[in-house]
């Protein structure tokens, strides 16, 4: 691919400054935007994404303080946005993307790494956006295909192998879903296409693995006869004791505290600006 530095678009005030890994790399304001070359058309929607989202949100899948997820349709076509400032509220991951890309980045590189090595059980982001505050991240922006269909557990016991192959495929990559919800796992065409994760690298192997699988069973029972498992392993014990502690009460507990505390700080943020800018 080929583009020229500095080329910039006139009526929107976006220009392209240079690639990165293969994606088209501009920039607009205090934003970074990464997009795949075969959908450089959305690179004109930027002053808009920017802009809160000025977008006629067709379907809503869920708008905390921590993310913003919906269908939108800016081109005929139905997309998924996700924003989010997940990473602003956790303070070790607000700290760490000192150092390291922004999850909707990675998300980006990580899939289309996996689609050209032809893993194809994976959903298509495009365009990725990150807005930093002081080098560390604020808020992320990323749009991908819409993938249309039942989850496993709405389609039933047909699609439970595929499931499983798919995750396998994943694992045999060197990845890991980190959130194998059956909601993640949408069967379309006759094929299960995993969304919602970053496909970031399984550094802790048959750990790492068995978890995957272990939240899918806890979560789809019926699954569980077509996940194996070395049971008498170290990795099998550890995966164990460590969803055993994931779902303890109290550790619960402490979580929803967290999000409550971070959900009433952005609260606060939120009506502070507003008053500024009435002001």
């Amino acid at each position: 691919m080929k583009v020229e530095d500095g080329v910039a678009n006139p009526s929107a005030d976006w220009k392209v400054i240079g690639e990165r890994d293969g994606l088209i790399c501009a920039a607009y304001g205090d934003w970074t935007i990464l997009c795949a070359p075969e959908r450089r058309q959305y690179l004109d929607l930027i002053p808009r994404l920017a802009g809160e989202m000025d977008f006629t949100v067709v379907k809503e899948f869920g708008k905390t303080y921590r993310n913003h997820v919906g269908i939108i349709t800016p081109m005929g076509e139905n997309v998924v946005f996700k924003l989010s400032r997940r990473e602003r509220f956790i303070f070790l991951k607000h700290l760490r993307t000192l150092i390291r890309d922004s999850e909707a980045f990675q998300t980006l590189k990580n899939v289309r790494r996996l689609r050209r090595a032809w893993l194809e059980n994976t959903y298509n982001p495009f365009l990725a956006m990150e807005r930093r505050r002081w080098k560390m991240i604020d808020t992320t922006i990323l749009l991908y295909d819409y993938v249309d269909g039942p989850d496993c557990a709405e389609y039933g016991e047909k699609s439970f192998p595929l499931v499983v192959e798919a995750l396998r495929k994943c694992h045999a990559m060197g990845c890991r879903h980190s959130d194998a919800s059956p909601k993640n796992f949408i069967i379309h065409d006759g094929r299960v296409t995993m969304i919602d994760s970053r496909f970031k690298r399984n550094v802790l192997g048959r750990f790492g693995e068995y978890c995957d699988f272990m939240q899918l069973e806890q979560q789809l029972p019926a699954i569980g006869k077509y996940c194996t498992y070395d049971r008498h392993s170290l990795p099998y014990i550890a995966a164990l004791a460590y969803r055993l502690v994931k779902r303890n009460r109290i550790v619960r507990l402490i979580k929803d505290m967290k999000r409550r505390r971070r959900g009433s700080r952005f609260e606060l943020q939120q009506a502070a600006l507003e008053k500024r800018n009435a002001g």
